[in-house]
């Protein structure tokens, strides 16, 4: 289980818990570094790190348990899983069984649409907890068939994640797909671009282009990509011309930012139309 709250009330400043079989791990900020623990021991040395598969890349602290991969800065939290953790999820990210639908299943194991009785069902029942629950205000009504396609467009680097298993393994069905998709007359190839990953207080771009389709295509023939990014504040007005210059298709250099994360990425080697 992987488990996050605020550091204070309305902070943005978070800490979590990741318990995996009988092992601890507990980590946050304290005077801006981050502090790991894994049960009750506070790590320090390099040695300790690897012992307990932490890694530090950039502002982004690792933990690699195989099947499950957590990533923490203090702020956000990723998590991947592989292949043979699919259905056997709940909570927050989703049941993980490739169905986007069905992603607002309560704590009860029931399916709703209300976003607010989904969260609430997560929140523990606890004196501490109960008082970081949020106010009815800050929900909006929400439908998952009313996503626009240029909301899709704009979040998929950063739900890429939820949908796509961490280690990609093809079962012959789905190459049967493949070759239906590549039957298809209209074929293009992708165009390279800088990639964006949204958080709450940061925007994240590649240091290299990415093959990406373009609008109106879809991906044919993925292969699984390692990609660097790096980070800036969400509000910075250097953010926001980034991000309106690659969303126009202009080319921007990213290569001078310092890296924040590394994540794995299906990047697409053919595109087809949608």
């Amino acid at each position: 289980a992987v488990l996050i709250k605020n550091v204070k009330k309305n902070s943005e400043e978070k800490e979590i818990m990741i318990m995996y079989g009988a092992t601890e791990y507990e980590m946050k900020l304290v005077l801006g570094e981050m502090k790991v623990t894994v049960d009750s021991k506070v790590l320090h040395r390099e040695s300790e790190f690897e012992q307990y598969k932490v890694e530090k890349i950039g502002d982004m602290y690792v933990v690699d348990l195989g099947e499950l991969v957590v990533r923490f800065d203090g702020y956000t939290l990723k998590v991947l899983l592989s292949n043979g953790e699919m259905t056997r999820q709940c909570g927050l990210c989703g049941h993980f069984d490739g169905e986007k639908k069905n992603d607002y299943r309560t704590a009860s194991n029931e399916e709703t649409e209300n976003l607010e009785e989904f969260h609430h069902s997560y929140i523990l029942k606890t004196e501490e907890c109960a008082s970081e629950m949020p106010e009815k205000k800050q929900y909006k009504e929400y439908s998952s068939d009313e996503s626009s396609s240029e909301e899709y467009e704009q979040n998929e680097q950063m739900n890429q994640w939820r949908s796509q298993p961490r280690r990609i393994q093809k079962s012959e069905e789905e190459e049967k797909d493949y070759d239906k998709e590549e039957s298809r007359d209209e074929t293009t190839e992708p165009k390279e671009q800088v990639a964006i990953q949204e958080f709450a207080h940061k925007m994240c771009f590649s240091l290299e282009t990415v093959p990406t389709c373009p609008k109106g295509w879809e991906k044919s023939r993925t292969v699984e990509k390692k990609v660097r990014f790096g980070c800036l504040p969400r509000q910075s007005s250097e953010t926001r011309r980034m991000v309106a210059a690659i969303r126009r298709g202009d080319n921007v250099n990213t290569s001078d930012l310092q890296i924040s994360f590394v994540d794995n990425m299906l990047a697409p080697t053919r595109c087809v139309v949608a």
